[in-house]
């Protein structure tokens, strides 16, 4: 019965941003799935969710919460904040020891890892056929979520890339917005060349133990780690090899500030100690928490690579929500 319930919550969470049909069948299907099953066990039931980022994923599963609860007043829903390393540490171990106390009902995964755990845990995660259309989302987002046509996630985000920049510091450092328009990183590095010289602030944020900027640069040239044929692909993967010469240079340059995790690297931006943040378009809400910054921010395209011919000023970084199996059936 409680997987009823996780299901309703699901697709309470993923109408939050619009990403699925979400006219007035949605929402009562939505409703009448969590009155059925707490009419079925007779009892309150909870439901616990783990994600990251207080600003979007969060808030988005708080406003999820609300929505739910109209209509199931006598579920109690969960909402725990974790750093995204905790989750994938807490998820392998329990997964692989099959141990699911502890374990939330449902989960954040972001896309890429994904089918590492579908794969590695064939058993563990429900079976969302029958809630999610996948004609409702863009198909790379469809993709990473099912094994052998069988649906385990509900996309979350679409995770566009972008360059977010504060429209200030660039024109202080001699340049105009048109000069952010369709940027090469030759290009971005000049510029973040003179933001440091003339602002005294970095143009970026790098963190060593998150390799993010180099799969935007990837896949802005449409590779990946792998093949069409889902086999490893490194050797002679020329997008992976511009994209590392190209992190380098950032390196090099000196316009990078290192960071260590979400928070150093959230703290930077609200700060004003970096122009530019180049990554997914989920970063919003977490710029615009620095209010002191209201009108600063300008949003362009993200960088292409100068020596790649198939890089264009387009990528992207996202991720999803899976259920655990096991935890969510009890």
């Amino acid at each position: 019965m409680k997987l009823k319930k996780v299901f309703a919550l699901v697709l309470a969470s993923s109408m939050v941003l619009g990403m699925t049909a979400c006219g007035g069948t949605e929402e009562k299907k939505t409703a009448d799935a969590g009155k059925e099953a707490t009419e079925e066990s007779g009892k309150k039931d909870e439901l616990t969710i783990w994600a990251w980022d207080e600003a979007f994923n969060i808030k988005a599963a708080q406003d999820a919460k609300e929505m739910y609860q109209k209509e199931n007043p006598d579920v109690e829903v969960n909402v725990v904040t974790m750093a995204q390393d905790d989750i994938v540490a807490k998820l392998n171990t329990s997964l692989s020891s099959g141990s699911y106390d502890g374990l939330p009902d449902i989960v954040l995964i972001e896309d890429y890892k994904a089918q590492g755990y579908l794969t590695s845990y064939p058993d563990e995660f429900a079976d969302l056929s029958d809630i999610v259309n996948q004609d409702d989302f863009a198909s790379y987002k469809t993709a990473v979520n099912q094994v052998d046509g069988t649906v385990y996630g509900v996309p979350f985000d679409s995770g566009v890339a972008a360059t977010f920049y504060r429209t200030d510091l660039i024109e202080q450092a001699g340049y105009t917005q048109e000069d952010m328009q369709d940027l090469t990183w030759d290009k971005y590095i000049e510029i973040g060349k003179a933001v440091q010289e003339k602002c005294g602030v970095y143009m970026l944020t790098l963190d060593p133990s998150d390799i993010g900027q180099i799969r935007m640069m990837m896949q802005s040239a449409g590779t990946w780690y792998t093949d069409e044929d889902g086999k490893v692909s490194i050797d002679n993967n020329q997008g992976l090899k511009d994209a590392i010469e190209v992190y380098k240079e950032l390196v090099d340059s000196g316009i990078s500030k290192q960071v260590f995790d979400w928070d150093q690297f959230v703290g930077a931006f609200n700060s004003g100690e970096v122009a530019t943040v180049p990554t997914g378009c989920w970063i919003a809400p977490s710029i615009q928490k620095a209010e002191d910054q209201s009108g600063k921010w300008g949003v362009a395209p993200f960088p292409r690579m100068d020596n790649n011919k198939d890089s264009v000023n387009a990528s992207s970084i996202g991720r999803r929500w899976l259920v655990c199996t096991e935890k969510c059936r009890k």
